[in-house]
């Protein structure tokens, strides 16, 4: 469900964005987007790390995941308030069902041996032939659903534009490179220094403030430079990671007796 409700929210608020802002516009637009979830990676860690330290250990990790309905609600009256409500067009909505339910298993199946380890040997084996019968049966679907006259969920203009394939090539490596970057760091300081989740919210806090200050400053920068700032951000991210791993590397021996020593 928490899954269906963020994909619902990316989706309107870059479609918002794309229908009201153009130009050096939409690129600040996209910025304070960015400065937003940065500005989230401060409060929810140090909130859920408050509520960590408080709260019973039976309740604490389910009030975690309420955090964000205070924001849903301010979210919500805001979006009223502040959007203009589009009349709806008349004729039927076309929202290619078939295809959403086909790339919603390859997606599933995709993730099960992410998060199940356990899953090897002839039910790898399986789940991979599954995905690759999804992706074959998809591609057959959205041709014949285009040839209709219908709109699919993969348009064909989209997915030969040199640009979108490009974008979405890029979006997917840098959020991925990003979330797993967080990811490793945050259980490595929990489960492998054994901090305790306010600790670890207080360490992440510089990080998530740079990603603020970088937003704030990224649409002028971009004025000047143009698709030249995507290199550079690239190579100061990939900067950083490599100075963490070499700092993590020099550090291992101290982080071993460490370890050693807790009970």
């Amino acid at each position: 469900m928490q899954g269906l409700g963020a994909g619902l929210i990316s989706a309107q608020v870059l479609g918002i964005i794309q229908d009201h802002f153009r130009g050096l516009r939409r690129v600040r637009a996209l910025a304070a987007y960015s400065a937003a979830g940065a500005a989230a990676a401060v409060v929810g860690p140090l909130a859920a790390g408050l509520l960590l330290a408080v709260v019973p250990d039976a309740l604490a990790w389910r009030a975690v995941l309420a955090l964000s309905l205070p924001f849903v609600l301010a979210t919500a009256l805001l979006t009223l308030r502040f959007i203009p409500v589009r009349t709806r067009e008349a004729g039927r909505m076309d929202l290619d069902l078939p295809a959403i339910v086909l790339v919603g298993a390859f997606v599933l199946l995709v993730t099960l041996p992410v998060i199940d380890p356990g899953i090897d040997g002839d039910r790898l084996r399986s789940i991979l032939g599954i995905c690759g019968l999804l992706v074959a049966a998809t591609g057959v679907w959205e041709y014949r659903y285009a040839a209709r006259g219908r709109m699919p969920l993969f348009v064909p203009a989209l997915m030969t534009s040199r640009g979108f394939a490009a974008g979405n090539l890029v979006a997917s490596l840098w959020f991925g490179g990003l979330i797993a970057h967080s990811t490793v760091l945050t259980i490595s300081l929990l489960q492998g220094l054994r901090w305790s989740p306010l600790t670890v919210a207080a360490v992440l806090i510089p990080g998530a403030l740079a990603r603020i200050a970088a937003s704030s400053v990224s649409s002028r920068i971009y004025g000047r430079l143009g698709a030249r700032l995507l290199p550079i951000g690239l190579a100061v991210r990939a900067g950083g990671a490599l100075a963490l791993v070499i700092r993590v590397a020099a550090a291992r021996p101290l982080v071993e007796r460490v370890a050693q020593r807790s009970p």
